[in-house]
């Protein structure tokens, strides 16, 4: 990580703290606004919406796959933006972005999240303290995550499942992100679950990877590569 005063490693010209230093806290101020909204989210699913969510759970298939908090995570935030309630509605974060007492950033923070889809992704390039960049296996557009948020021990060539968030300042993963070494030719048992939309019987389906990511899962072995991580 540069020091304070070190020129800007995006190549600005400007120092450092006056550049992407001010960005990154930028982010963590949104971020720390992020769990205060996800916090409300969670108090109003239980309140309003308690037997969707046990609806959603029941079908998911990513805690069996995954276990423990990383499962329950990603199971979570599939509820919230993919699983599609029996009346064939909007998704339950969808329907919490609608809330009239919603202030302004709070619903801006809402849609944000409402537009982030679960894709796998190859990490591109790594300027530490600042960034990874990330290519999605769909369509090879690359982008920017911002470093803190927890990915900070990924490498170069590294696969992960994650969901991207682009209303903050910089780009930010959200909910737990699966990765696996670059020693793996794909994620596999995991992202070719995930590609073929089986998480839950009734996700939206477009809103998965593509047929170009169950060709880059196909033959990942689990008992080939124990060294298979799972990140928050």
């Amino acid at each position: 990580m540069p020091s304070r005063n070190e020129p800007c490693p995006c190549g600005s010209g400007r120092k450092y703290k006056r550049c992407c230093l001010e960005r990154l806290e930028a982010v963590a101020h949104e971020l720390r606004e992020r769990d205060e909204l996800l916090d409300d989210v969670i108090a109003w699913l239980k309140d309003e919406h308690e037997e969707t969510l046990h609806e959603a759970s029941n079908e998911t298939t990513l805690i069996r796959m995954l276990r423990g908090p990383i499962g329950r995570n990603m199971s979570l935030v599939w509820a919230l933006n993919d699983y599609v309630p029996a009346d064939g509605g909007p998704s339950l974060m969808a329907r919490y972005a609608e809330r009239p007492e919603l202030s302004p950033p709070a619903r801006a923070i809402a849609l944000g999240l409402v537009e982030a889809r679960l894709d796998v992704y190859r990490v591109r390039s790594t300027v530490p303290g600042l960034w990874l960049e990330i290519e999605p296996l769909t369509d090879g557009v690359r982008r920017r995550v911002a470093w803190r948020d927890r990915l900070e021990r990924l490498h170069i060539g590294e696969i992960l499942v994650t969901r991207v968030v682009d209303h903050t300042t910089l780009a930010t993963a959200w909910g737990s992100a699966c990765a696996s070494p670059p020693t793996a030719s794909a994620l596999g048992c995991t992202t070719r679950r995930i590609a073929r939309g089986s998480c839950g019987g009734r996700a939206h389906r477009s809103r998965l990877p593509s047929r170009r990511c169950r060709r880059a899962a196909a033959g990942w072995d689990r008992a080939a590569h124990p060294e298979l991580v799972y990140r928050r």
